[in-house]
């Protein structure tokens, strides 16, 4: 969770600042979407084997 909220000021920091950024910024969001589904499906695997 802190890291998505960290993704998405800085997505929301590098929006307001330049616009050159702007073709691949939909990609890293799109990236970042994948990286915390993946992150909160190994986090729940490994809280049901802990348990």
């Amino acid at each position: 969770e802190y890291l998505l909220v960290m993704c998405l000021a800085w997505l929301r920091e590098a929006k307001s600042q330049s616009h050159w950024l702007r073709p691949w910024l939909s990609t890293a969001h799109t990236s970042a979407i994948a990286i915390v589904k993946i992150s909160r499906n190994l986090i729940t695997k490994w809280l049901i084997w802990v348990t």
